[in-house]
């Protein structure tokens, strides 16, 4: 590949961090220009230095809004996301948030390098099995419960918002804060496709056998 493409590695793992440097840098004409431990650092590098391509850790920020803030923020900006979790739900809503591509952390070193350039040259990426995956989810019989679509701590604040607990409660019972909670509820709201804690109240009362499911550990 004639043409660089500048990297920005976006992680909160210093070894890891490293170790992409190391697997990717030189390699198809990838330039790593910058790494980041958090979004403080990410917001800052962005500003600062030109970026084709972020190489976004789905654990530096809750849910997908900052994948949605960096979409509205810098529309040309390829955003690549990297996640240990294969599921529907976090595929689609990384996807729909404005994620160019989606991999899992379980690929090899050469399924990143071609994710990378393959969305670098098209601007998307997904890899064959995550693709069926939404593909089948599309046309299942079925709509996916409840507890298919949540993560295990987006089930835990959607199962206290229906039984009546306020933000701050939640964020007294679960030692987080609030704007933690707040973004969970955007998340959740989201994914289930509701409006507000009316209609979400709606939903759970229309699965009400989904909701005593819980999730294996």
């Amino acid at each position: 590949m004639n043409m660089k493409i500048r990297i920005l590695i976006a992680n909160n793992e210093e070894l890891f961090r490293a170790g992409l440097v190391q697997l990717i840098d030189g390699k198809s004409g990838i330039n790593t220009v910058g790494e980041a431990a958090d979004e403080i650092e990410l917001q800052h590098m962005l500003r600062m230095i030109k970026v084709d391509l972020l190489l976004l850790d789905s654990a530096l920020t809750a849910g997908t809004a900052l994948i949605t803030q960096l979409r509205r923020d810098y529309p040309e900006l390829l955003i690549l996301v990297l996640s240990i979790h294969e599921d529907v739900s976090s595929v689609s809503s990384a996807i729909h948030a404005g994620a160019s591509g989606y991999l899992s952390k379980n690929s090899s070193p050469e399924e990143l390098i071609s994710a990378i350039c393959k969305v670098f040259s098209t601007g998307k990426f997904l890899a064959p099995l995550l693709a069926e995956k939404l593909v089948y989810a599309a046309f299942a019989p079925t709509a996916p419960i409840v507890v298919d679509l949540l993560t295990r701590r987006e089930f835990e604040i959607y199962l206290l918002f229906i039984a009546g607990k306020g933000s701050t409660a939640i964020s007294k019972a679960l030692a987080i804060s609030d704007r933690t909670v707040s973004t969970h509820k955007s998340n959740i709201l989201h994914k289930l496709r509701v409006k507000n804690l009316a209609e979400l109240n709606m939903l759970a009362s229309q699965q009400k056998e989904s909701i005593s499911t819980s999730y294996c550990s």
